[in-house]
Formats: structure tokens, sequence, C-alpha cells
């Protein structure tokens, strides 16, 4: 999307995760896509945040990535979800 020509604002509450992505490294291996990430972030069409109050308001659209891992009983885990849905709903818009 950044590449698109959209301006995107990241959240990420994971202070290592923060760091590679401000300084334009992936966090997790994603083949081929650092320097995407490398270009976006020198541009400054990409910005990565720590609280959610610097970029929920901003935005018009938000696109979540969390894990879901599988219980031992094969059940889906849905509390990555859950909670940056908490952290997100105090400052959502109409």
């Amino acid at each position: 999307m950044a590449r698109a020509g959209l301006r995107v604002l990241g959240l990420e509450t994971e202070p290592s995760r923060r760091k590679a992505i401000e300084v334009g490294k992936m966090p997790f291996h994603e083949p081929a896509s650092e320097p995407s990430l490398a270009e976006t972030v020198k541009s400054e069409s990409l910005t990565v945040h720590e609280d959610p109050r610097e970029v929920v308001p901003n935005v018009d659209v938000i696109i979540l990535s969390v894990g879901t891992p599988l219980s031992s009983e094969l059940r889906p885990d849905y509390s990555q979800l859950r909670g940056a849905l908490a952290q997100l709903a105090p400052h959502l818009k109409a």
C-alpha cells in the first residue's frame, strides 16, 4: 500500500519489532520484502507507532495482522485478536 502511494501508519506495541521496522528491517521472515520495507520507511510512506492514539484517529482503514495459534485441541486461540481489538476500540470513530 505504501509503495502504491498511500500513507501507511503502522502500530506495533512490541519494542524490538517496532525498532526493526523503523530502520527498514523485517521483524519476521518474509523473503525479498526487506528492500521494499526499507524504501517505504526511508520515503516516510510508512511510519510505525507504539500508541494507538497516534494512529487510529488519523486513518480511514485499519487492517489487523495478529497471530492465531492453535490450541492442543486444534482450536484457534483468538487472544491476540481480542487484545488488539481492546487496544483499538477506545480510539475508533464512527
